[in-house]
């Protein structure tokens, strides 16, 4: 497998994960009226994909090190809509 599909992969199993987290109101409750942006949920994800992203640790090293020139079709390679939410 290419690294650029092990990457998207990671990165949607990281949202899969934390996700729900993201899109809550302060008691815990799904909170419909959220949504986040590609961009943010790219982020997120990027943070967490040492943790949840099941890489090896020289994945993940690619990964942070990783041209970000190319990160505008990463991200919609990974994160196909504009906006996420429930």
């Amino acid at each position: 497998m290419e690294q650029r599909e092990k990457w998207i992969r990671a990165l949607n199993r990281v949202w899969d994960i934390v996700g729900s987290d993201c899109l809550t109101d302060d008691y815990g409750k799904p909170d419909e009226s959220m949504s986040m942006s590609r961009d943010e949920v790219f982020e997120i994800a990027g943070d967490r994909i040492d943790i949840y992203g099941e890489l090896t640790l020289e994945e993940v090293k690619e990964f942070y090190e990783r041209d970000r020139s190319k990160d505008e079709t990463l991200k919609k390679e990974a994160f196909p809509y504009e906006r996420y939410g429930w």
